[in-house]
């Protein structure tokens, strides 16, 4: 029995990353429900649009961003291939990637500063802005500007967070990420039972800073006296190695608002609060699933950045191929499991009118099977310091956008889900094609670089 279970554990790539993962979905799937219901039963529609449209609004944080989450993690992995974290959280190791890692980690903490104040003051007008033009609906200026402020500070302690994972600490993060999952849901529900309507959701992210802080300062004091106390040194030269991996990356980032947090907004303007509540719901639930799935392969970024790093190619190949495919696989099983019970409870339950139709719920749960290959393509590529994927990123966003543009005043979700499935299914044959180019151009360069360090030392001795 016992090898039988750890024959399975073998096929699953389970470890400790990843089963902190698992548990924070596991958390979700059992939460999420809970959440639904209670949304379903205590709120209003126009509640409940209202407050999905929160979280879509709330995605534009991603401008601002630019996708400098995963730039810190792929360079921080590359010096950390040489450095270890002591008991106390202190760096130890080659001197020379001590030294770039923590320049990284001051320009890292700064940025985050002026984010989360950029958060409140752009993203905030902006949200309140679209709120208004809807007319009537639920007290939500208040809430919005609650949640707007305590984002920005959640937002503010995610530098150092990134920093960790680049770090290889990819168990305590998602450790981490649990924990301020469960306080969230507690709080959302505590908040909903006690009829506060919207302000469940700023609340929530109250919770969500009390555990990023406290975690931090009691168990990461040692990382961040390092950050505080490393000498001064001049942000050009990280910029500079930096610069041309992030632009690249801010690109693909904005455009992920396009691919992921257009729906419910879009609803909203054109069908209204209602229809948006249910788009919101229904994208819960897909979202996920594609976070759980893609855990195979988002866990190990800092793993093959540091392969890369070492030029260990055969080991990194032999693992991305196995995440991947379990990605895959995982993502596929979940979701007919999913729908099935989502169709089950339509037409039996009140709380399932609150989802969208089986065909849209399936093109998007369809959607997120077929993004597991794409994602996890673009994990390794990004994990050589570099974004091919631009292109691909800006274009699948323009062509989202304006496929939900286009299709929801006449169809409705069903338009959105629609567009959004359909470019998604377009855009794997050309990611595949960029995928296999870059690799086998990277690999030939590696291998040059090797045969010509050879040839020096050989001519030197």
């Amino acid at each position: 029995m016992k090898a039988a279970v750890q024959a399975i554990n073998r096929w699953l790539g389970l470890d400790r990353a990843i089963f902190n993962v698992m548990l924070g979905r596991l958390w979700s799937f059992v939460a999420g429900p809970v959440t639904i219901l209670l949304v379903g039963t205590l709120f209003t529609k126009e509640e409940q649009g209202y407050f999905y449209t929160f979280a879509g609004l709330l995605g534009l944080q991603v401008f601002l961003e630019l996708g400098f989450s995963q730039g810190v993690i792929q360079f921080a992995s590359h010096e950390y291939a040489r450095l270890a974290l002591n008991a106390d959280g202190r760096l130890t190791g080659d001197a020379a990637s001590r030294a770039r890692l923590l320049a990284l980690a001051r320009l890292v903490v700064r940025w985050y500063g002026v984010l989360a104040v950029l958060l409140v003051l752009l993203v905030g007008p902006v949200g309140h802005w679209f709120l208004a033009r809807a007319g009537g609906g639920p007290a939500w200026e208040l809430p919005w500007w609650l949640l707007i402020s305590l984002a920005a500070a959640n937002l503010f302690t995610q530098g150092v967070w990134f920093l960790l994972e680049g770090c290889n600490q990819v168990a305590y993060v998602n450790g981490y990420r649990v924990a301020s999952q469960v306080a969230g849901h507690v709080v959302t529900w505590l908040a909903i039972l006690g009829r506060l309507g919207l302000w469940a959701a700023g609340l929530a992210v109250a919770a969500n800073v009390l555990v990023s802080v406290t975690l931090l300062a009691r168990h990461w004091r040692g990382f961040l006296r390092e950050i505080w106390h490393a000498p001064p040194t001049p942000v050009g030269p990280v910029l500079r190695e930096v610069w041309p991996f992030q632009w690249r990356m801010a690109l693909s980032a904005c455009s992920g608002f396009l691919i992921f947090n257009l729906f419910s907004p879009a609803v909203f303007h054109f069908r209204g609060a209602e229809e948006a509540g249910r788009m919101g719901m229904t994208w819960q639930v897909v979202f996920s699933i594609s976070v759980l799935a893609g855990a195979w392969v988002s866990t190990k970024a800092p793993q093959f950045g540091m392969l890369i790093s070492r030029r260990e190619f055969a080991a990194l190949d032999t693992l991305f191929r196995r995440v991947a495919t379990q990605a895959v696989l995982i993502c596929a099983v979940v979701s007919l499991a999913a729908w099935t019970v989502v169709v089950l409870i339509q037409g039996r339950l009140a709380l399932g009118e609150r989802f969208l139709d089986p065909l849209s719920f399936g093109l998007l749960l369809l959607a997120a099977t077929v993004n597991q290959v794409t994602f996890a393509q673009a994990y390794f590529l990004r994990a050589h310091k570099q974004e091919p994927f631009m292109v691909l990123s800006v274009l699948n966003g323009l062509v989202t956008a304006g496929g939900v543009v286009l299709a929801t005043p006449a169809l409705g979700a069903l338009g959105t889900c629609l567009a959004y499935t359909a470019v998604q299914i377009l855009i794997v044959p050309f990611a595949t094609r960029v995928f296999l180019r870059k690799r086998a151009d990277w690999r030939r360069t590696a291998a040059s670089a090797t045969t010509s360090a050879a040839s020096s030392d050989a001519g030197g001795a």
